[in-house]
């Protein structure tokens, strides 16, 4: 691919990627007017938390659950001056053990109605009192996750609670998926169990005011844009990009990239191989997700986790159930590259999926579909094994200029709304510290100490 030499465009910084990761970096290299490009192939940006078109209305595939504790979201907020707009709820969230459904109104309300025993009742509470209690997930990254719950909450109960949902969510990865993860894990229901944010109008109107943001600080986005390349030429980055046909090019003093790594490696070219090593040895897991809009709502709660044998859910949400409006669930499937699901139309995967819901809720004709769509994701999210925090790679990279943010940088604390607006902010500031030392380092080395002319 040969881009035009007048398609040639100068930038401070280029964005790989408009989730909120890239947004969240985008905004902040606005707010200090860097000149900067973000660069997205979908439509609309957004990522995996854009709205997808559905019965007549917007609604959303993916929505990470916002904490009071979410500092960088509330702090993007803030910024935005949408505090406002943000009502915090007691969100219904319950647990689906073999064919019921039980409510969790906290930790002891589950304990009550729940399917337990006394005296598995009591070791429950034992155990995620001892967990709530715990200063540091981190410290657990080296042990696998089915051990550790075993060990906390007695063999039989981990199996009867933990072990499907564990199998649901990660597959024949399971074995060894980090205690780390699963401490967040159950941190984030015994919080949901209190209050979520909400905002008014969804994620919708998170994306759109970040949008409004960026432009009116002068912040530059292309959608439609799918990155060829990513080459380090001398001491800057050339960036080619192609919409409809039409290669384009951008040169970069550096590069924020969101991607998934397997992306991300598809597109660099010639990165220090020392460094690939260390990105390869990430391995991602694919999902399928099934958007049902319903005439009536369909499950008790906005969030439940399913500790159902042989279900292929481990988490099924209505975000009605916290927000309002139309009813819509969300449901979806961890499937590995090897999985035949791939090869199946979205006609096949809708009539499958309904098959495994009526097994949960009974003859699946009574909440009316109005509407579906089918949602591929090949890399959805990294697989967080344990020993995972000597793989995740320093958002400062080996590659002189190359930053990173994303999925893989929130862990241990999962893909929650703050940590994917932190890990952008934090590549951004990186970035701005490395031009900033970079012009530094010019001013030093022209006669008489003259600062270069500047192209911010």
């Amino acid at each position: 691919m040969i881009p035009s030499p007048a398609s040639a465009e100068r930038v401070d910084v280029c964005v790989l990627g408009g989730g909120m990761p890239g947004l969240a970096a985008a905004h902040e290299l606005a707010q200090e007017r860097i000149p900067h490009l973000l660069l997205d192939k979908a439509p609309q940006l957004g990522g995996s938390l854009r709205p997808l078109p559905i019965a007549e209305i917007q609604a959303n595939r993916f929505y990470p659950p916002l904490f009071p504790h979410d500092r960088a979201a509330l702090s993007l907020l803030g910024k935005l001056r949408m505090q406002d707009q943000l009502a915090w709820r007691r969100a219904p969230v319950g647990m689906i053990f073999g064919n019921r459904h039980f409510k969790m109104g906290g930790v002891i309300g589950f304990v009550m109605a729940g399917p337990l025993g006394m005296t598995q009742a009591i070791q429950f509470l034992r155990a995620v009192g001892t967990i709530l209690r715990i200063p540091d997930a981190s410290v657990f990254d080296n042990q696998a996750a089915l051990p550790f719950l075993r060990r906390f909450f007695g063999a039989d109960l981990a199996n009867r609670l933990f072990l499907p949902f564990l199998e649901a969510q990660f597959g024949a990865a399971m074995e060894n998926i980090s205690a780390a993860l699963v401490v967040e894990q159950i941190w984030a229901m015994a919080g949901a169990c209190k209050r979520l944010g909400f905002l008014s109008g969804g994620l919708a109107t998170l994306l759109s005011g970040l949008q409004h943001a960026l432009w009116a600080a002068g912040g530059k986005t292309e959608t439609s844009a799918r990155v060829v390349s990513v080459e380090r030429v001398g001491t800057t980055y050339r960036v080619l990009w192609e919409r409809q046909g039409e290669v384009r090019q951008v040169w970069a003093d550096a590069i924020i990239n969101t991607f998934p790594i397997p992306i991300f490696l598809r597109v660099a070219k010639n990165p220090p191989p020392r460094y690939v090593l260390d990105l390869e040895a990430i391995r991602y897991q694919g999902s399928i997700t099934l958007m049902l809009a319903t005439e009536r709502s369909i499950a008790p709660c906005y969030w439940s986790v399913v500790a159902r044998k042989d279900s292929p859910f481990w988490m099924i949400v209505e975000p009605s159930r916290l927000g309002g409006g139309p009813p819509v669930l969300i449901v979806s499937r961890t499937v590995p590259k090897t999985d035949p699901s791939w090869k199946m139309s979205d006609q096949e995967i809708f009539a499958s999926m309904m098959q495994d819901l009526g097994g949960v809720f009974g003859d699946m004709r009574a909440a009316i579909p109005r509407d579906w769509r089918i949602v591929r994701d090949e890399f959805a999210t990294p697989i967080f094994e344990k020993g995972f925090l000597r793989k995740v790679p320093a958002q400062k990279t080996p590659w002189e200029g190359l930053f990173n943010a994303g999925l893989v940088h929130t862990y241990p604390e999962g893909n929650f709304l703050g940590g994917l607006i932190d890990s952008g902010n934090t590549a951004a500031r990186l970035g701005m510290e490395y031009l900033k030392n970079r012009d530094a380092t010019s001013m030093k080395r022209m006669p008489g100490g003259t600062m270069p002319s500047p192209t911010r």
